[in-house]
């Protein structure tokens, strides 16, 4: 038998913390303005990341606010569908002894070594930065 890679741990770690911050977001109060975040970017520059406000939509759509969740931000629903997907692949994993995650994550990872591929999704990311700031 051999050993499940480290990356299905790590990502254990990321999915709970993933689920644990929406959970504690979804019994808070939203609609009310905090001069304090948890991002270390926006307390550092002053300035919103390209994923400020991803939180506040996701909670947003689970409550059923779709106007509220676009607003917050444009990802909102596609990064929730890709939580839960990758939530779900891990269980299937870890319970079917399967390595699908492994295998898309370094498909992923080989993907954004290309050149082409990388400036592409850093493209990507400053258009939703941008558009964070025009919404």
């Amino acid at each position: 038998m051999h050993s499940r890679p480290k990356i299905y741990s790590l990502f254990l770690v990321f999915l709970g913390a993933c689920w644990t911050w929406i959970a504690l977001n979804l019994s808070s109060i939203l609609g009310t303005s905090s001069s304090w975040s948890v991002c270390i970017f926006k307390n550092t520059t002053g300035l919103n990341c390209p994923s400020c406000g991803l939180t506040t939509g996701v909670i947003y759509f689970l409550k059923g606010e779709l106007n509220a969740a676009h607003q917050a931000h444009i990802l909102s629903l596609p990064a929730l569908l890709v939580l839960i997907g990758l939530s779900f692949i891990w269980c299937i994993d870890i319970i079917g002894k399967k390595r699908n995650l492994l295998n898309f994550y370094s498909k992923f990872e080989g993907l954004l070594k290309k050149p082409l591929y990388l400036f592409l999704f850093l493209t990507l990311v400053a258009i939703v930065w941008l558009l964070n700031y025009l919404i």
